[in-house]
């Protein structure tokens, strides 16, 4: 059986994003994008609902670039080679979307809809 393992900031009181759905209340932290770097290689999958996906998405997709370096999400203006190296492992990765309204090619749907018998 495989673990779960949760990574994220989360504020004191148990919430990820902010009253307006952003993550615009994140402190920007070298260290904890050090130990992100650091811990991903135990990791072969990341589950994202579709919001956080989204947010990811706008990020990661365009990260990987010919240059040692990426931009910071959450600095902008700003870059570090922590986040090209999690851009480049979001690339890699297997993803799982659990969201009701996205619709993916090449991807199956989680959980997989049910099975019809033939007739």
């Amino acid at each position: 059986m495989r673990r779960i393992v949760i990574f994220n900031w989360v504020t004191a009181d148990g919430y990820f994003a902010g009253p307006d759905g952003t993550l615009e209340w994140v402190v920007p932290d070298d260290e904890q994008a050090k130990a992100a770097v650091a811990g991903i290689p135990g990791f072969d999958t990341v589950l994202f609902g579709r919001v956080t996906y989204e947010l990811f998405e706008g990020f990661w997709r365009h990260a990987v670039e010919d240059s040692p370096t990426a931009l910071d999400p959450h600095r902008p203006g700003q870059r570090s080679r922590q986040h090209r190296a999690i851009a480049i492992w979001l690339n890699e990765t297997t993803k799982f979307v659990f969201s009701r309204t996205l619709k993916f090619r090449h991807v199956e749907e989680f959980p997989p809809p049910p099975r019809t018998r033939p007739p």
